[in-house]
């Protein structure tokens, strides 16, 4: 009788030495599950880290914001972006009236609201929203191409070098973010000068009804520039980050990725929502638990004096003031508020910032895939071609061949990991 052939993959001995089979293995072809990395990323201590001194410089320009403009009484920055939200426009979408009721809002938040906080505080609207939106695109462009070296190279960079490469490029980053708005804004007041020369006069009027298909085109314009703002602005600081390349490049890879497959777009949105919501609901019961436990244990044998400084409640020591403090308690109330504020207020608020961009730099390299069948591994390196997945020609390798007529062509190799000590 013949041996059994042990090498055949029908083998039992075969089928017995043969690995199990794993959820990366089923989902190897798949795209939509790289978007469950999203909480893993956005957990990692450097980036909430980095997500937490952003909370703190915002709050500090916000206070700056107030201190410029015309209203002593009031944030006049806050009241703005009160008006500008845009849920009370997704709230009134009815049947009815779908367009008229979002695209107005849309308009009120993107075009109309900014003329006029602009007009009632000039210094507040060209300083400190500058540096807002400045600050706010180095920390995202940080926790983008940290995250983006994490998911494509597989090692996770030093906040330093994360920075580095940020402040690197704060131009792309700003533009990237606020390039669509620009542009807007652009078209918006070239048709109201346009409107104020054509329509306030008697004779040119009839050229302003002869041009009046102008001004419709540029609305249509502006109109789709603001739609795919909305949907695909996740995707163009992760672009920076990823490619390394300007803002023009960022802009147009991703609203290529919006046009290209706007329905998978709303997918993978949906799924990430549905992460984040899951995930940002551990968060903060872990967060309330811990000012719980903490309040309670210290509350325990301290008496009458240990409510006036830590609240009889929870998070009561940092949301509310304690009266007839004496002697050492006020600076103690004082160091616990302070305290209290970091896991009740600034980790939640420093989660969300954090998925916010770690979840956008997945959709980015996501949507690439799907639309340009590049590999999600690929990313931008030091050393490279910006743009480009090339090395950079270096001064040998663009020296003569000593062969007569050749030439040497560029090296496209991938770069390994050591070049991450380069980044800042």
């Amino acid at each position: 009788m013949a041996p059994a052939d042990t090498h055949s993959p029908h083998s039992p001995h075969a089928r017995r030495n043969s690995p199990p089979l794993t959820f990366a293995d089923l989902t190897a072809d798949l795209i939509w599950p790289s978007l469950l990395r999203a909480g893993q990323l956005a957990l990692r201590p450097s980036r909430i880290g980095m997500a937490l001194v952003f909370v703190i410089g915002l709050m500090l320009l916000w206070g700056l914001s107030d201190r410029l403009d015309s209203n002593p009484n009031v944030n006049e920055l806050e009241a703005a972006f009160r008006v500008m939200r845009l849920d009370a426009a997704v709230a009134g979408v009815i049947p009815d009236e779908p367009g008229r009721r979002f695209g107005d809002q849309l308009f009120n938040a993107m075009v109309a609201e900014p003329g006029v906080f602009l007009m009632k505080n000039p210094w507040a609207a060209l300083i400190a929203l500058p540096l807002i939106a400045l600050w706010t695109a180095l920390a995202g462009g940080a926790i983008c191409r940290s995250a983006a070296c994490d998911v494509g190279q597989a090692v996770g960079i030093d906040w330093p070098q994360a920075v580095g490469f940020a402040l690197s490029r704060w131009r792309s980053l700003l533009l990237s973010l606020i390039g669509p708005l620009l542009i807007v804004w652009g078209i918006c007041f070239a048709m109201a000068v346009a409107g104020w020369v054509l329509f306030s006069l008697p004779v040119l009027n009839l050229l302003g009804g002869l041009a009046w298909g102008l001004f419709l085109l540029g609305g249509g314009v502006c109109a789709i520039v603001m739609m795919a703002f909305v949907v695909g602005w996740p995707l163009m600081v992760p672009s920076v980050a990823c490619e390394g390349t300007d803002a023009v490049d960022a802009l147009q890879h991703a609203y290529s990725f919006v046009f290209a497959r706007p329905l998978r777009l709303a997918v993978y949105l949906a799924i990430l929502l549905m992460q984040f919501a899951l995930l940002g609901g551990v968060v903060m019961v872990v967060c309330w638990l811990s000012v719980h436990i903490a309040q309670a244990c210290g509350l325990q044998w301290s008496g009458w004096r240990g409510e006036h400084v830590l609240g009889t409640l929870p998070l009561h020591a940092a949301l509310t003031a304690q009266q007839d403090l004496a002697g050492t308690q006020r600076p103690a109330h004082w160091l616990v508020t302070f305290w209290t504020l970091l896991p009740a207020v600034g980790l939640p608020l420093a989660f969300v910032v954090s998925y916010i961009w770690s979840s956008s730099t997945v959709l980015y390299l996501a949507m690439r895939r799907l639309v340009d069948g590049q590999d999600m591994h690929e990313i931008w390196m030091p050393g490279m071609v910006e743009g480009t997945q090339a090395r950079a020609a270096t001064p040998s390798a663009a020296a003569p061949s000593p062969v007569a007529g050749a030439a040497h062509a560029p090296r496209t190799e991938a770069v390994s990991d050591n070049d991450l000590a380069d980044e800042t």
